[in-house]
């Protein structure tokens, strides 16, 4: 039988562990410990970690290396967002493609270059030029179909800013070896907008299973995790970072749609630019059955919080079109804990959580039948138990790490 080629893999990926509340999903790290655990070496190139809301902030940090689960992570300096707002994002990432040049003499040769984050464009500069650098094989992941994702922003309206976009967004898929599609969707959606077929592949979230799983008594704790008395309540759950993708608003008109069920309560967990929104508004509102608790950082802890539920919201914007072509890691996440989950969507996305039969769609912008859902569940407990173990079922048969793995090999295989 012959051995699997073991290899260098060179990973870009401004943010990366730790992953502070409202800073994104924890895909690059689930990738970067895949391959690990699959007998590569990995690099990593990243920021100096940095949480927006803390009064700790150092702009001047030298490059330095460290070691986490056997990946090589190299911290270069960035200019940081010490507040949220798209345009600081921007900015970050604009300076995060220059100073990671300055971290190629320690990352040394490779034979595959990963770019995960920024977004695409960012990576143009320093993920092509250290592929023909090193000689190396370079492999863009889109979570997002670029420029289409910038235009769902009111900010980003403008004729001449859609026609440099699209130019920078032809040139960077142009220039990458192999892209990794986050969804089958965006794989179509690339193909459309003239990417070779052959040089897309489809890598799907994959969730770590032996962390986001059902939790015995975890109510318990409940009280320690900054619950209120959840003995006797039905809790609806949002975990994640409260971006401007999603619509918080209907979660917040749903609770005082129900505010009159004193079993029914609202909890969310996360940073993020709408968390001065949503605590405005349920002031506004007189919400006694919502509570935003403290942001927290970890998936062990994120689990428990998640089992502490009775059913999971991922609540995104109707107008936010290019989103419901992926896929949240969080909707993921909430089924390995078999929990079921009501998505606000549209498209594609709405189809595949109609298909699992693991989660219910409703339109987007619609918090009376959001409230109308939620008290369908509250009244079918054993409907919803089913739904939430088809989710698990579906995350171990197709979203586990072991899937990923066998996608990374295909990967490696085709680009060396």
């Amino acid at each position: 039988m012959k051995k699997e080629k073991k290899i260098n893999v060179c990973i870009f990926a401004s943010i990366f562990w730790p992953i502070y509340p409202g800073q994104g999903g924890r895909h690059a790290f689930t990738l970067a410990e895949t391959l690990i655990k699959m007998g590569h070496k990995v690099n990593v190139i990243s920021s100096h970690p940095s949480d927006y809301r803390s009064d700790k902030h150092s702009y001047f940090k030298f490059i330095n290396i460290e070691i986490k689960n056997g990946i090589r992570i190299i911290r270069v300096p960035c200019i940081i967002a010490t507040k949220p707002g798209i345009f600081r994002k921007l900015i970050f990432y604009l300076s995060f493609s220059i100073t990671s040049l300055f971290a190629l003499p320690s990352a040394g040769r490779h034979e595959l270059l990963l770019g995960l984050h920024p977004p695409p464009p960012y990576l143009i500069l320093p993920a092509f030029l250290t592929s023909k650098l090193f000689n190396s094989k370079y492999v863009l992941r889109v979570t997002d179909f670029w420029p289409d994702v910038l235009f769902d922003y009111k900010y980003f309206r403008w004729n001449l800013v859609k026609i440099i976009f699209t130019y920078i967004s032809r040139i960077m898929y142009k220039l990458a070896d192999g892209i990794m599609a986050f969804s089958p969707e965006i794989k179509n959606k690339l193909v459309e907008f003239g990417v070779p077929m052959c040089k897309i592949d489809v890598i799907e979230m994959a969730t770590d299973t032996d962390i986001f799983r059902p939790l015995k008594n975890v109510r318990n704790e409940s009280r320690n995790l900054g619950f209120p008395d959840i003995s006797s309540k039905y809790v609806v759950f949002y975990a994640g970072a409260y971006a401007l993708t999603y619509d918080f608003d209907i979660l917040l008109d749903a609770a005082k749609f129900l505010e009159n069920n004193k079993n029914i309560i609202f909890a969310l967990i996360g940073d993020g630019d709408n968390r001065d929104h949503i605590l405005k508004r349920k002031k506004i509102l007189n919400l006694n059955n919502f509570y935003v608790l403290p942001p927290v950082s970890g998936a062990p802890i994120v689990t428990k919080y998640i089992n502490c539920s009775d059913v999971c919201v991922v609540p995104l914007k109707g107008e936010m079109t290019t989103s419901m072509m992926t896929r949240p890691s969080k909707i993921f996440e909430f089924w390995a804990c078999e929990k079921p989950v009501i998505v606000a969507s549209r498209g594609y996305l709405a189809t595949f959580i109609e298909k699992s039969e693991a989660g219910i769609v409703i339109e987007p912008e619609k918090p009376e039948k959001l409230a109308e859902i939620i008290t369908f569940l509250y009244e079918n407990p054993i409907k919803a138990i089913k739904m939430g173990k088809k989710g698990r079922a579906l995350v171990l048969e197709r979203f586990s790490q072991k899937k990923l793995q066998n996608n990374i090999k295909k990967i490696i295989k085709k680009m060396t």
